[in-house]
């Protein structure tokens, strides 16, 4: 028997040689091929083995002779063995058919979900995703079993859900199927041909200037501060949180967003577009200023709004400052809206358009990689603003009998 070459991720296998006593000479046995597991019936007569590299079952006489294949790739066979009589072989065997949406979601969570350029809040919500909605439905089923026609209908079912969070879940098994294939796991990705809208549902809110004028002085300095530059930057809700004072720089009215905060871990910003700059006019400055006088830390290093529950080391906590603090305050404006952290980006974003803002310069402010989320997503004409298109156009009309291009 000689040893043959191994190739990496591969058992090694051998290819064999037998002595024939007539000639007194080595000659190939299995006609020469790469072989492992090879194992003799019990009369002797026949031999079954695996072939190398690719790891099917043969069946062949004692020497060699009439080889069969029995299994095709991208089954895996190793351990063959013969049954006492000598009809059957009974092996181990693996074939990525055999894997479940179970396994392929915990190789995936110990593999490419830790990986760097996944978010704490990334991870977190994969997890979510996958415990409360994915794998109870299709944990079980192997992965040939799954079909696109299935999935979809089953999105459909699902009412409790947002159309946009229906998407993240399409788009988190695709994810998954994406690195079974990547891991030769699988050879296609099913989740690619199911459709799923991930449009809004109902509108998001926003606040108009008079509103925001009232919700400012009913805040604290604190408070007012946060707002401030929520409303009038757009920056994320997990940027503001990450901001330290060495971020500020008061003088040319600029804030570095270089780090973000989510549920107290700190990150990496979302997209590489949001770690542009930010301008920030004299009113964030004052603010900002404010602020800084009545906190009790204030060094470089220090978190702008760091909590002295825990003595400046974290930053508050998001959720209790909105609670506690923001909407009360609402109230005590006399706005009767649903107010989130996310709704002053969105007025932000529209409250730049309703002034006629340049897109692309308002794509800049809001900081989106695309120019679509900015416009679709995020923006909706103010009433106002419409109303004032409308009559700029009425005019026109009435005027010229016609609209025509320039």
């Amino acid at each position: 028997m000689k040893t043959g070459s191994s190739q990496p991720g591969k058992s090694r296998g051998a290819s064999f040689s037998r002595f024939d006593a007539e000639t007194k000479q080595f000659l190939p046995f299995l006609a020469g091929i790469s072989a492992q597991g090879v194992v003799f019936s019990k009369d002797g007569k026949s031999v079954a083995y695996a072939s190398y590299p690719d790891d099917s079952l043969w069946k062949a006489n004692r020497d060699g002779s009439h080889p069969v294949q029995l299994t095709d790739p991208p089954m895996t066979v190793f351990l063959p063995r013969w049954s006492p009589d000598g009809t059957q072989i009974i092996f181990a065997g693996w074939s990525p058919a055999m894997l479940t949406f179970q396994a392929l979601a915990n190789h995936y969570c110990r593999t490419e979900l830790l990986a760097e350029n996944k978010t704490p809040k990334t991870r977190k919500t994969y997890l979510v995703y996958l415990r409360n909605w994915i794998l109870p439905k299709w944990g079980p089923l192997y992965l040939h079993l799954i079909k696109p026609v299935a999935v979809e209908q089953w999105l459909r079912s699902i009412e409790a859900l947002s159309d946009g969070s229906k998407a993240k879940i399409r788009n988190i098994m695709s994810a998954l199927f994406s690195h079974a294939i990547r891991f030769e796991i699988a050879e296609k990705n099913p989740i690619k041909a199911v459709r799923q809208s991930a449009k809004r549902s109902s509108v998001p809110v926003v606040l108009d200037a008079s509103e925001l004028q009232r919700l400012f002085s009913q805040l604290g300095v604190r408070e007012r501060a946060m707002i401030m530059i929520e409303a009038l930057t757009g920056i994320r809700r997990s940027e503001l949180m990450g901001l330290k004072w060495k971020d500020v720089d008061f003088i040319s009215g600029r804030i570095e967003i270089t780090r973000s905060v989510v549920d107290q871990a700190v990150g990496k910003c979302k997209t590489e577009v949001s770690q542009k700059p930010v301008v920030i006019d004299e009113n964030i400055v004052c603010a900002l200023i404010a602020w800084r006088q009545e906190s009790t830390y204030t060094g470089p290093d220090d978190w702008v709004w760091a909590s002295p529950h825990r003595k400046g080391k974290q930053p508050l906590w998001l959720s209790t400052i909105m609670r506690y603090y923001i909407q009360p305050a609402v109230k005590r404006a006399g706005i009767q809206k649903k107010v989130g952290w996310h709704t002053f980006r969105h007025t932000f974003s529209s409250l730049v358009k309703s002034l006629g803002v340049d897109v692309k310069v308002a794509q800049e402010l809001v900081r989106h990689a695309s120019f679509g989320t900015t416009m679709n997503g995020y923006t909706q004409a103010f009433e106002s603003s419409k109303r004032q298109a409308q009559n700029q156009l009425a005019a026109l009309v009435m005027r010229t009998g016609s609209v025509g291009h320039a």
